[in-house]
């Protein structure tokens, strides 16, 4: 992946709109892949910082990576972790029936996923 997203979040500093918004507001920035690779067709933000040039993008690469990786490790742990209702269950049992059976479990599994996806 070009990690193209990143590297523009990266330069202007901000997130930015990508797509037309509902209320009929323009993107600014869309991104394209024409089979090559990723590519900015559009800039509708000139007003506040000029287009990027491949030289000013690249000159974030590591911070883009880095950005990516965490991103991915915490999309990951949202799948990963155990679900609520399972933590509501086992929190409930302790804290009123004063079993902690599920809820070491729980945090066993919690740990888990923490552990197998660092940020």
């Amino acid at each position: 992946m070009d990690n193209l997203y990143n590297k523009i979040k990266l330069y202007l500093g901000r997130d930015f709109t990508t797509c037309e918004s509902d209320d009929g507001t323009a993107a600014e920035v869309k991104i394209t892949n024409d089979g090559s690779g990723d590519y900015i067709s559009s800039w509708t933000i000139s007003s506040e910082k000029s287009q990027p040039t491949d030289e000013q993008l690249n000159a974030v690469n590591v911070e883009a990576d880095a950005l990516l990786a965490t991103n991915n490790a915490v999309s990951k742990r949202k799948i990963e972790y155990p679900d609520w209702h399972e933590f509501a269950e086992a929190y409930t049992e302790k804290e009123i029936g004063g079993n902690s059976t599920k809820w070491d479990a729980y945090i066993i599994n919690y740990n888990k996923v923490k552990t197998e996806n660092p940020k």
